[in-house]
């Protein structure tokens, strides 16, 4: 008797689990025919996203910081007593898509090489141990360019430059996209 009542208990489990399953329905995603950008270099790099690859839509490093930029650059001594603020307009090009050139930061005709990635942070690029040449041959600089990740319109520098007249220079700044 016991042997018929565990049967009777079982015979529903069998039953169910024999049951043929059903294939889910293919996944459908709203916008396959959405351009994607392919390209591992771009900041909207998408490998292998639902859509069809195109890598005209790609946005590179250098792209959000061209363009036109009125700078207010604050100008700190050794020991962080306020030296002098600069005022000024500086251009920046597109080299690359990862290269990029600050024009006006030391005239006209001198430009400051940076490398960008795809975190909104540019770093200048060193050709010396204490950064990339400025104004003079004997001066020098390094540091970094950052945009401001929600408002495309803002880059804050922060520099190190070492003079051999004015010693040590911390610049911190904002440049406010004018074009």
């Amino acid at each position: 008797m016991r042997h018929i009542l565990i049967l009777f208990m079982l015979l529903p489990a069998l039953l169910v689990s024999c049951s043929k399953q059903m294939d889910p329905q293919a996944m459908s995603y709203e916008g396959q025919d959405t351009l994607y950008c392919n390209d591992p270099e771009a900041i909207n790099y998408n490998h292998k996203f639902p859509g069809t690859a195109d890598n005209m839509v790609c946005l590179y490093p250098t792209d959000v910081f061209v363009g036109r930029y009125y700078l207010e650059d604050s100008v700190y001594t050794a020991d962080f007593a306020s030296y002098y603020v600069i005022k000024d307009t500086v251009n920046i090009y597109q080299l690359t898509k990862t290269k990029m050139a600050v024009v006006g930061f030391c005239g006209p005709f001198d430009s400051l090489k940076l490398t960008a990635g795809r975190y909104y942070r540019a770093t200048l690029d060193s050709s010396s141990a204490n950064g990339q040449p400025l104004c003079s041959p004997k001066d020098t600089i390094s540091g970094t360019f950052s945009r401001v990740a929600f408002d495309s319109t803002i880059v804050r520098l922060d520099l190190t430059m070492m003079s051999d007249t004015a010693g040590l220079k911390y610049h911190k700044g904002t440049a406010k996209k004018i074009q």
